[in-house]
């Protein structure tokens, strides 16, 4: 049988190449943790963010989208304005009405943005 006494202290993987330096442990770990992830990451200047180009805004369709989020804003709005419910309501629903149906038909579907017969809609 193997004794602890029988195994010699070099045949470990570091080894102890000289006596003035000392055996490494588990507990003598130097390197970086998991938990060290925030200083590892902000180590790295090689992070761009994103600058997406938005291009040309349409003008109706940003009316449309104001007009749904003042909208909706307002209907959420007239829940706690009880005095001012039925009016809020009628106007405020309006607006998100036509903003609703103005950019449903404005959207353009897979029909329209199809190029030729074997395009399956995805973009990259």
């Amino acid at each position: 049988m193997l004794s602890i006494e029988k195994v010699a202290p070099d045949s470990s993987a570091q080894g102890a190449s000289s006596k003035s330096s000392k055996p490494h442990g588990p507990r003598d770990f130097e390197g970086s943790s998991w938990l060290d992830t925030d200083d590892v990451m902000d180590s790295f200047d090689d992070f761009t963010p994103p600058n997406p180009d938005l291009g040309h805004l349409n003008p109706v369709k940003v009316v449309f989208w104001a007009l749904l989020v003042v909208g909706i804003a307002g209907l959420i709005a007239a829940v706690f304005l009880p005095r001012f419910a039925g009016i809020m309501g009628l106007v405020f629903g309006l607006c998100a009405l036509i903003g609703g149906v103005g950019l449903l038909t404005m959207h353009k579907g897979f029909r329209q943005t199809q190029t030729d017969y074997f395009d399956d809609g995805s973009r990259v």
